[in-house]
């Protein structure tokens, strides 16, 4: 598992929205080269967490760091192929439960 956590005294509100729109959108993502939410909420301690799955492999900066600056056309864009994607990136929803991950606040 990874775990990614809001970093202490990053409780404006702009910040904690930008938190939780980040996992939604990633609890709609349904591809094979996303990682999946476990879980996301708040802890007792007032921390804003998500659990995600732990992908192994090397990473981007030691890609980089290895071949230099990487072709664009090695890549491509998310946008138009991952199913959910405009679902994902639009506001907000208004409902307090997460599409299809468990939501602790405790």
């Amino acid at each position: 598992m990874a775990v990614k956590v809001l970093k202490p005294g990053s409780e404006a509100r702009i910040t904690v929205a930008r938190f939780e729109r980040e996992v939604r959108a990633m609890t709609l993502l349904r591809h094979p080269n996303t990682v999946r939410v476990l879980d996301y909420g708040r802890t007792a301690d007032g921390l804003w967490y998500h659990v995600m799955e732990l992908l192994e492999g090397e990473t981007l900066s030691a890609l980089v760091k290895r071949e230099g600056a990487l072709d664009p056309r090695r890549g491509r864009s998310a946008r138009p192929t991952t199913p959910g994607w405009s679902t994902a990136t639009s506001s907000p929803r208004t409902s307090s439960s997460p599409p299809s991950a468990a939501r602790r606040t405790s």
